[in-house]
């Protein structure tokens, strides 16, 4: 008998295969029926896949492109890696490409067993061989938690001022991102039933996890006190569900996690002039972390959930090309202030001497009216 899903979530795997033809939904969603599925693929990989599938069937509905039995064709991998490659590495495309042929093996499994889809192993391993002879891009972020801190209480404070719900809930996000640095699905997933202000802690399920594990989180006392002032006076205009979505619309339903990422963008390139996006939160966080007690490096990795002691290398070379940028700017702010007072100095000395000479010659400047 074939190993079970761990995670017995029938509702969620159909969601995440809703908008597929209806062949891919009935062999997708029986793959990981939770107790009779063939597939045991983490919760975490079944969504990460399928979105990969929906935004590749989504290309090529834009395209008005039929599908014929089979959706995967070259023509609608070439529009999707042409779109993908706008916005993403050579490795995440590859990556991309590596996952529409895993979710072929479940959807498709007679083109595969037939060779229909050869083609798409040989671009995987084309792509997956060019991508390895590209230099990885690293983002570093320069903006720290301390400055996302401030802008998102300024958020706060102005969206009240101009009871603008919008602006408030954005600002509520960034600061429950930065004291509690978890993905934008989780952060945007949480309902109310999940935290207990009176306690100080949220228990995160393990649905809304990379790793398909319960996280449990501290909440400040000072988080807690916006959180219930968000809670009781500005979310509760729109919506008497005391029990659903922490974030949602003026109609009351969850907010889109593209939606939320917007609303950050917007923000952080107005007050700080950078686009911080939610998944650099946690950068943000581990980051700051590290430079401020590098002998504790660790604790990114405990802040952050990371399983890998890798990804806390990363933030520290992070952290380090962050600090060493911050005191070549200082030292550069020095050479230039010593520049022009050296500039003044000389500017005086030339003046003054000017006078001399030209009181020596009798040249002294008639005196005004």
């Amino acid at each position: 008998m074939a190993i079970c899903n761990t995670i017995r979530d029938a509702k969620a795997v159909a969601t995440d295969c809703a908008t597929w033809p209806e062949a891919c939904r009935h062999r997708w969603t029986e793959a990981f029926e939770p107790d009779l599925g063939t597939h045991d693929w983490s919760r975490a990989s079944q969504y990460t896949y399928a979105r990969i599938f929906t935004r590749y069937l989504d290309v090529l509905r834009r395209h008005d492109m039929a599908d014929d039995g089979c959706a995967l064709m070259p023509a609608g991998l070439r529009f999707f890696v042409r779109e993908a490659e706008a916005t993403a590495s050579a490795r995440t495309v590859a990556g991309y490409v590596h996952q529409l042929l895993e979710v072929a093996t479940v959807v498709y499994p007679d083109e595969v067993r037939a060779g229909r889809l050869d083609w798409l192993w040989r671009t995987r391993d084309r792509m997956a061989e060019a991508a390895g002879r590209t230099p990885k891009r690293r983002r570093r972020q320069v903006v720290d938690a301390g400055d996302l801190l401030r802008a998102a209480r300024h958020a706060i404070a102005h969206g009240k001022a101009k009871d603008n719900f919008v602006l408030l809930r954005t600002g509520v996000f960034i600061l429950l991102g930065i004291h509690m640095p978890e993905r934008r699905r989780a952060l945007g997933g949480l309902d109310i039933s999940m935290i207990d202000l009176d306690t100080g802690t949220a228990r995160l399920p393990a649905h809304l996890q990379k790793t398909p594990e319960e996280v449990v989180r501290e909440i400040p006392p000072r988080v807690s006190t916006v959180l219930r002032d968000y809670i009781e006076h500005w979310r509760a205009r729109y919506t008497d569900d005391r029990e659903g979505p922490l974030f949602i619309t003026t109609t009351g339903r969850r907010v889109g996690s593209e939606a939320l990422r917007a609303a950050m963008v917007t923000l952080t390139q107005r007050e700080l002039g950078v686009v911080v996006p939610p998944h650099l939160m946690r950068n943000a966080v581990a980051t700051t972390v590290i430079e401020t007690d590098p002998a504790n490096a660790v604790l990114a990795s405990t802040a952050l959930h990371h399983r890998s002691s890798r990804t806390t290398r990363e933030y520290t070379e992070t952290a380090g090309d962050v600090a060493a940028t911050r005191a070549a700017s200082r030292a550069l702010t020095e050479a230039h202030r010593a520049i022009e007072r050296a500039v003044r100095r000389s500017t005086r000395s030339r003046a003054s001497a000017t006078a001399g000479a030209r009181e020596r010659a009798g040249f002294r400047a008639s005196p005004g009216p």
